[in-house]
């Protein structure tokens, strides 16, 4: 089994950290300050003079804070070479804005492509805006194109945001797009903001595949504290082409159009510490039949993700190949985790999808209820078989795909058609809508979210209706004059979701909204390590039905001694965070069997000890300011 971890290092990309590194400062191409145009290029020439120079893999481009940057056509990036955009790190004032870059107003010109990279590419605290000056979308995208022979090619971006993307023009994929073999992505502290399309046949994605293209692959892609707010879809992968490795961890997603992450294609997935509101907002309709479900109708995607068999991929990715060569069944291989995380949906949305807007009336009207817009349970029946399905031994049938400490704020039984409430409108049904919605006990309540409800509804009730284009992005003006800090607010006050987090943070973005960032960043490393041990050797905590208990309590495993596997039970009377540790007898920590915010209750943790050697062991519960522990024997 093939350990499943994430570990991007650009020292992996032959050559080019090796090389003294030369920093060139790129002035603006406009004066806030005087209000004087400089010229346009000035990012463009320069990096063309260091391509013509050969040194542009040993070049660090740093823009000027609150630089405006405009674009006179697509910076190339030759095969095999690496481009580094930087910038220092914004602050709270305009003055220390991030620079922003954007296309000309003038002239025609090429601007499919805002970066076309047959190489790497490292960007850093910059202001991407798909817009040209006088405001306008332009249909570009930062492009990954083919380097050939089987080259990696890697893509680091840091506190960068995304605004104003639609779909591109010529591609049809997203912000970013993988048109290569072997992509490696992170996106660490970014912002997909107003990614909106007004035409309803394509949306805007932050990472996709062209659309209608084979052959192109990312071997892992990572998003840690990043926001994605407005926009199409998140993950795009369609007709074959995918990412083997594949993590969201912290991330806030708010009013995704469709999918959120698409498709169920997954090998290996974690998705941990994250918080979904307003997801599909297009919803589903009972009606629609489909194939591959389990009831023969069509079944909702989930309002999260979805995983579908390898048997109805339509295709055999080369892991599953591998996997099938070796004697494997690449079913039981995947390594698919869902922990700690959130979703739930507004009621203003619940109430137009179900009831208010006009193709609902017309349904009404027409007596075809099952063609009403649904809201998406959190997952699919299908995708529940994956993560709950046991064998005839009462074994995992699927072990590595788990999910756990899940916050689902909506009543998926309510979802189940036909409705209980019959062929009432929802509306019309007392607390129907707050019973629906679970009385927003999950909902995050965000300061100020960025949601222009007026245009979503009217965004919305045209692709129901009419597909007539129409936009619902959230103050673009804004954008246009750089406003800065940002007007919105993702930081939120649901006091459970606020430690909901593994180690007891909050869920979603940490790096740009709340206060908790540094302190979370402190902690990474183990953080990170216990997602790894979570997919590559999953514990089960399971919590125990019976009286809530009056004290802590730790009980002796059993069995004990045991090989590999026993039980350990243990007891807490009060909402606490609560770590579970196993120790050598000499007092180095071995593995970490809970770090997490639990409620009151009795629990039962199941722990595997295959990978250690026979001997005495330890393990401790930490509760508040509770300290337990006690004492197994590992014999093999």
């Amino acid at each position: 089994m093939k350990k499943f971890s994430f570990i991007f290092l650009l020292m992996c990309i032959p050559g080019i950290m090796m090389a003294q590194m030369e920093t060139v400062v790129v002035p603006s191409d406009y004066d806030w300050d005087t209000g004087e145009m400089l010229g346009e290029g000035s990012l463009n020439n320069a990096i063309q003079a260091k391509i013509d120079a050969g040194t542009l893999s040993s070049t660090i481009f740093q823009l000027q804070p609150r630089g405006y940057y405009i674009l006179i056509g697509t910076i190339n990036v030759p095969n095999g070479e690496q481009l580094t955009i930087v910038a220092p790190p914004p602050g709270n004032t305009q003055e220390t804005a991030p620079p922003q870059i954007v296309w000309t107003s003038t002239g025609s010109v090429n601007n499919q492509y805002i970066i076309d990279c047959y190489g790497h590419l490292t960007m850093r605290n910059l202001w991407i805006r798909y817009a040209n000056t006088d405001g306008s979308q332009v249909g570009s995208t930062i492009n990954f194109a083919n380097m050939g022979q089987g080259a990696k090619q890697y893509g680091v971006f840091e506190n960068v945001i995304f605004e104003y993307s639609p779909c591109p023009q010529n591609v049809s994929s997203g912000a970013v797009t993988i048109s290569c073999e072997h992509f490696n992505g992170t996106f660490t502290n970014c912002y997909w903001k107003n990614c909106i399309d007004t035409h309803l046949r394509y949306y805007g994605r932050a990472l996709s595949f062209p659309y209608q293209t084979t052959g192109w692959h990312g071997d892992s892609v990572s998003f840690e504290n990043c926001t994605f707010a407005n926009i199409g879809y998140v993950l795009m992968q369609e007709g074959g082409e995918h990412n083997d490795y594949v993590k969201f961890n912290h991330c806030t997603f708010l009013n995704v159009v469709m999918f959120p992450l698409e498709s169920g294609w997954w090998y290996n997935l974690a998705v941990t510490n994250c918080l979904f509101s307003n997801c599909w907002m297009f919803g589903w309709m009972p009606y629609q039949t489909g194939t591959g479900s389990t009831t023969g109708k069509y079944e909702p995607n989930g309002g999260t993700l979805r995983i579908d068999s390898v048997a109805n991929f339509n295709f055999e990715p080369a892991w599953a190949q591998s996997l099938v060569a070796q004697g494997k069944d690449p079913e039981k291989e995947r390594k698919i985790l869902f922990t700690n995380s959130s979703y739930s949906m507004d009621q203003w949305l619940v109430k137009w999808m179900m009831s208010e807007n006009y193709w609902a009336d017309s349904v009404y009207k027409a007596r075809a209820s099952d063609a009403i817009p649904l809201p998406h349970p959190m997952l699919s029946p299908q995708t529940l078989v994956f993560f709950d399905s046991v064998d005839a031994n009462g074994q995992k049938a699927f072990p590595y795909i788990n999910r756990k400490n899940l916050y689902n704020g909506l009543d998926d039984e309510m979802l189940t058609y036909p409705w209980t409430w019959g062929t009432k409108r929802i509306t019309q049904v007392s607390g129907a809508v707050e019973n629906l919605v679970k009385n927003d006990i999950y909902n995050p309540m965000f300061i100020v979210p960025p949601t222009d409800t007026v245009n979503l509804k009217a965004y919305m009730e045209k692709k129901w209706w009419n597909n007539q284009d129409t936009t619902y992005a959230w103050h673009p003006e804004e954008g246009l004059v750089m406003k800065w800090p940002l007007s919105e607010n993702l930081d939120y006050t649901n006091n459970t979701l606020r430690t909901a987090g593994m180690g007891g943070f909050p869920l979603g973005d940490l790096f740009r909204w709340g206060d908790t960032y540094q302190q979370w960043l402190a902690q990474k490393d183990n953080e990170d390590a216990e997602i790894d041990q979570m997919l590559n050797n999953p514990v089960s905590v399971d919590k125990m039905i019976g009286t809530l208990p009056e004290e802590y309590a730790l009980y002796q495993n059993y069995p004990n001694p045991f090989n590999p596997t026993t039980c350990i039970q243990y007891a807490i009377p009060k909402r606490e965070k609560v770590v579970l540790k196993v120790y050598s007898l000499l007092g180095q920590e071995v593995a970490t069997l809970v770090n997490e915010v639990q409620e009151p209750s009795q629990y039962k943790v199941t722990f595997d000890g295959k990978g250690l050697a026979s001997g005495v062991y330890f393990y401790q519960l930490k509760a508040g300011n509770t300290c337990l522990t006690k004492k197994f024997v590992l014999v093999k």
